[in-house]
């Protein structure tokens, strides 16, 4: 594997600069909570899809004695898990137990829910903190370059609606 497609891997885009299915399948799952009413079953699928995660991986990190709640509760056959059962579901999904919760809509106003890009955003930007002084130059230069390239297409749509608008006039 070249240099350049272990870095597009890291980074979740394919050398041609695609987003990977995993990262894409957030914005999926955002759109699919937000549909509909969900259980904490529902919150902690989309947030195994969207990080490419398998559930065995996640009750490898469970006690013995919560795998089978944490199956339980993934599978909505119960949603109502004990707290320490919660927090350590939690903890082994790398997220706060009110983050779930808001995710599964049972936490929070509904104007102020918690959406799953927000979550993996602060995820990402969690993991580029710890990253050495060039790992944080670079992912700096990506992400401004990608709000660079954002902003450059909202002046072209722009510039190209007042022109249809002169035009018609």
């Amino acid at each position: 594997m070249t240099a350049d497609a272990v870095h597009s891997k890291e980074i979740g885009t394919s050398r041609t600069g695609k987003v990977s299915s995993n990262r894409a399948a957030i914005l999926d799952q955002d759109a699919r909570l937000e549909e509909r009413p969900v259980s904490i079953g529902s919150a902690i699928m989309a947030i195994l899809e969207a990080r490419g995660l398998r559930p065995a991986e996640i009750a490898d990190r469970l006690s013995t004695k919560n795998r089978a709640t944490f199956y339980r509760v993934r599978s909505g056959e119960t949603n109502d898990p004990r707290t320490g059962t919660l927090v350590e579901i939690c903890n082994a999904l790398a997220i706060g137990p009110s983050e779930l919760l808001q995710l599964a809509g049972l936490y929070g106003s509904e104007t102020s829910r918690l959406r799953l890009i927000d979550l993996e955003l602060r995820q990402a930007f969690a993991e580029a903190h710890q990253l050495d002084e060039d790992g944080k130059r670079e992912c700096m230069i990506l992400l401004r370059g990608v709000i660079g390239l954002r902003a450059q297409r909202k002046d072209a749509r722009l510039r190209r609606r007042t022109s249809r608008q002169d035009a018609d006039t």
